[in-house]
């Protein structure tokens, strides 16, 4: 798993094929994402190489990223919103149009949004198939409203885009950071909570 070491492969010639960076590549990916990988090998019957990753899920990402985040706000005296996005009807339009349909929607509305709506340091993460997490790096509190309406009619586009079209529903609950919290939880219970009022 070191840089540039092919083990018992001659330097040179005509069999001498790659860099020898796969597997230490492969190595920081693992390290990167909190992973491992290893090899099983017996000799003349080849190896067996395996890795592992840990199962995380949106909420958890979403702190991880708003660790950083946050830091690099206070450091700059800059404010973060964080919006959770629910789609209040999102079973009943999967009992009446389909899973897949609505699946598709759901991937259009995020490509679109991501496009159109949201800069590159903005952060737009399922939430387990119900919604999204979307993390607005260095926004004012005036602009908030005028950016949510944007992805609400990102979402009015994309379901009247669909020959039959589908109505798909948008719950949003923000929070500012510092204004309205200075904890990844302070922040995420306000924005839940708005969320559901």
């Amino acid at each position: 798993f070191d840089k540039f070491e092919q083990v018992t492969r001659p330097v040179g010639g005509s069999d001498y094929k790659g860099t020898g960076l796969g597997l230490s590549i492969c190595k920081e990916i693992m390290k990167n994402h909190h992973g491992e990988i290893w090899v099983e090998s017996e000799r003349d019957h080849g190896a067996t190489f395996s890795f592992r990753l840990p199962q995380y899920d949106a909420l958890t990402i979403l702190r991880k990223e708003l660790e950083g985040i946050l830091s690099q706000a206070r450091s700059r005296d800059l404010r973060v919103a964080i919006a959770l996005i629910s789609i209040a009807n999102l079973e009943e339009q999967t009992k009446h149009h389909g899973h897949e349909k609505v699946e598709a929607m759901i991937r259009k509305f995020e490509t679109q949004t991501r496009e159109t709506v949201l800069r590159r340091e903005d952060i737009l993460l399922e939430n387990d198939h119900k919604g999204f997490f979307i993390v607005l790096f260095n926004i004012s509190s005036p602009s908030l409203p005028s950016i949510l309406l944007r992805i609400q009619k990102v979402m009015e586009a994309v379901c009247l885009s669909e020959p039959v079209p589908i109505s798909l529903k948008l719950d949003v609950g923000t929070a500012i950071f510092p204004d309205d919290g200075e904890t990844i939880d302070d922040l995420l219970k306000i924005a839940s909570n708005k969320e559901r009022s």
